[in-house]
């Protein structure tokens, strides 16, 4: 190991053991179930949830438009085009 290598070993295995005494998980992480953070993050979730259920919502009205148009009936100029490009083939 390059004497490099081994300065920034030492330094990560320092910073932990330094950092890892004084390390406090938050409310949210310990599972708290009150308290300004708690609230904070029950609505970004719910937030998230409603921006996917949106998306969702869209991309399946999409879907339902488009097989919608599928099924009716072709305008009279797209069946004339139609027709002279195969007459033209023939």
């Amino acid at each position: 190991m390059s004497p490099k290598n081994a300065k920034l070993a030492l330094f990560v295995i320092v910073a932990f053991v330094v950092t890892n005494a004084q390390s406090h998980a938050c409310t949210v992480c310990m599972g708290g179930k009150s308290g300004p953070l708690a609230d904070a993050t029950n609505g970004a979730i719910f937030l998230m949830l409603g921006l996917l259920a949106t998306v969702l919502a869209l991309i399946s009205l999409v879907g339902y438009t488009l097989v919608r148009r599928g099924k009716q009936a072709v305008a009279g100029h797209v069946q004339l085009i139609e027709s002279v490009s195969e007459s033209n083939l023939s």
